[in-house]
């Protein structure tokens, strides 16, 4: 068998994103890497498609509604940015690559692996193929941890590319149920599905990036628009008298009487708000998975005009956890959850999944 530190894996992902859960999940999966003894890098791959999602709008653009609303809303997060790029610096990366240099990362890492997140999402990533390893040469061994597609079926304009690119690969392990149902019926291959990177990570590592808050407050992930996700926080936050913490990506909400707009924090102050709060409220999947993590009251509003729930709805059946979702106005906010009997449950999941991330590793 070939020694541990000889062997440099590189995992590509959507480092490169100022979305938190893409950062933490990065980073959670080089820090299990770099404790069962092997030397990692994470791919420094610069994508257009990513990028994307994240470009700076100005008023030399035109003075639509929109940019003008983009506008307003990128000087209230004017700081976000610098966080995150200060956060990344822990992260280890290789040298630079495009989509034109990618190839040359081989004289860099000996595995590839590509994972966590909605790396096979070809609408979030704009048909950027590279998240396949379609760059790597033919029986290069390619793999995949907790790889996500995001949605509930392969859209018919990317299911071919994407089923002969998925065929290549050595190594598959999804996050999500569904995306387990989809390698099935287009590559009639069984696939185990194992945790999300960041809860590869004890509460102990995550802790190190926790603030005291000591104020008493409802904290709101919202990782996409949802009228209703606001609505539930104002009636909890007058229920429980503390005001609303809210972390968005749109405007929506983030402003109003007793609540506090934080948008702009960065991935240890995003922990840190989640860590301390009263309750959490969210919509996203990282923010249903630290809940679970940290141990916190939480409630999921589920999205009604997305099919990327079931990332959220996997995660909270495999944790007997599916009474946590909103599915109308009339729900008890005083259930409370057992954590001795979950925490048991995501300790096994934890130790099975990186027992699975182990022997890709070696193989």
């Amino acid at each position: 068998m070939q020694d541990k530190k000889n062997i440099c894996v590189g995992t590509l992902t959507f480092h490169q994103s100022d979305n938190y859960g893409a950062v933490l999940q990065a980073y959670a999966l080089q820090k299990c890497i770099d404790e069962m003894g092997f030397n990692t890098r994470i791919i420094n791959y610069y994508s257009d498609g990513i990028a994307y999602w994240y470009r700076q709008v100005s008023l030399k653009d035109g003075l639509s509604l929109y940019n003008i609303k983009n506008y307003i809303w990128q000087r209230i997060n004017r700081n976000k940015k610098k966080n995150f790029e200060l956060f990344r610096s822990r992260l280890r990366l290789t040298s630079p690559y495009t989509k034109e240099t990618i190839k040359n990362v081989l004289n860099e890492v000996d595995k590839v692996f590509v994972g966590s997140d909605q790396v096979w999402n070809c609408d979030c990533t704009h048909e950027d193929y590279t998240y396949m390893l379609d760059f790597l040469p033919e029986g290069f061994p390619a793999y995949s941890y907790a790889a996500s597609f995001g949605y509930n079926t392969i859209p018919e304009k990317y299911k071919e590319k994407t089923i002969t690119l998925l065929r290549r690969f050595k190594g598959i392990t999804v996050r999500e149920e569904k995306a387990a149902e989809i390698i099935e019926d287009c590559l009639g291959l069984s696939v185990p599905v194992v945790a999300d990177p960041v809860l590869l990570l004890g509460l102990q590592t995550w802790e190190q990036f926790i603030k005291p808050i000591k104020k008493r407050y409802i904290f709101v992930y919202q990782a996409e628009k949802q009228p209703e996700l606001i609505e539930l926080a104002k009636s909890i936050s007058k229920k429980r008298k503390c005001p609303i913490y809210i972390v968005s990506t749109v405007w929506k909400g983030t402003v109003g009487y007793n609540v506090k707009n934080v948008s702009d924090c960065g991935p240890e102050m995003f922990l840190s708000y989640l860590k301390n709060a009263e309750v959490v409220i969210t919509n996203s999947f990282h923010g249903t998975a630290f809940s679970i993590l940290f141990n916190k009251e939480f409630w999921v509003q589920p999205l009604s005009h997305n099919n990327t729930n079931s990332r959220i709805d996997s995660i909270l059946k495999l944790m007997g956890l599916e009474n946590r979702k909103v599915l109308d106005k009339k729900i008890d906010t005083e259930i409370k959850i057992d954590y001795d009997a979950i925490n048991i449950r995501l300790n096994d999941f934890r130790e099975k999944s990186k027992e699975i991330l182990k022997n890709m590793i070696t193989q």
